[in-house]
């Protein structure tokens, strides 16, 4: 909770623009005890709740991430994730508008960085992994920011600075999940293994519509369109897992594919 609740606090601050001493002064506190909260080493006295939100413009709800807030993150970032290939604008509007609610919610700014077009419009896509980092709760929001990030800067053409990047980014050969997954028993080691197969099966989406994208820059085009038959076909076999509905924008996206 307290960690949650620090992080959540430090990307509001910085999206006002606002110091750790001038946070302190609107609610007549020390600046230590700003940066205590926002380290996760404390929580504010229950009478300055409000007056933090109002400070930051949010919700108290929002500064701790409650129940009914979570809910309606969650149903604008599926909105906008079922819109984002057939109609990307109205994607990144949904998303942009939950962000004036939520400007702290890691889940409307990776998706975000989905809705937008790092090709076309980098500065954006960097300003919003910028975001995504300053309020980053797990490795996933962390690891999406520092890959469109690499993205980005290859298409501004700085491709010292997207390798860079890249590099950075770890190697999720082995990763918690998957030790977790071997490790944990019960309900807690299923949760691990569908996180982990969900993820591990987008990546294997991604890689299949690289590699057809190359064979159809070769001339290959026969081999890509296998390839992409492959993943709706392997989405096809996954759409009774729980995590199917997720999934959706890749059918769309490989069916828009191979209708081309």
């Amino acid at each position: 909770m307290m960690t949650f609740f620090g992080k959540t606090v430090r990307a509001l601050r910085l999206e006002r623009n606002l110091t750790q001493e001038q946070l302190s002064g609107a609610l007549n506190i020390s600046p230590q005890a700003v940066s205590k909260w926002e380290r996760g080493q404390a929580l504010p006295d229950l009478p300055l709740i409000p007056a933090l939100a109002r400070a930051l413009n949010v919700t108290a709800d929002a500064l701790f991430g409650m129940d009914a807030s979570a809910r309606e993150i969650e149903a604008l970032r599926d909105r906008a994730m079922a819109l984002v290939e057939n109609n990307p604008t109205e994607s990144r509007r949904i998303l942009s508008e939950g962000l004036q609610k939520y400007p702290a919610a890691p889940a409307l700014l990776r998706a975000l960085l989905y809705a937008g077009n790092y090709k076309t419009h980098p500065d954006d896509t960097l300003e919003t992994a910028r975001r995504l980092t300053a309020c980053a709760r797990d490795d996933a929001d962390r690891y999406d920011a520092l890959r469109f990030t690499a993205y980005a800067l290859a298409a501004k053409g700085d491709e010292a600075a997207a390798l860079e990047a890249a590099e950075s980014l770890p190697d999720l050969t082995f990763t918690r999940l998957t030790e977790l997954a071997f490790l944990l028993r019960g309900e807690s080691r299923r949760e691990a293994a569908e996180k982990q197969a969900r993820i591990s099966l987008e990546n294997l989406l991604q890689m299949l519509e690289q590699a057809a994208e190359s064979d159809e820059a070769a001339g290959r085009t026969e081999r890509a369109a296998n390839r992409r038959e492959k993943a709706l076909a392997l989405l096809r076999v996954m759409q009774d897992e729980p995590y199917a509905g997720e999934l959706a924008v890749y059918v769309r996206f490989f069916e828009g594919r191979l209708k081309r």
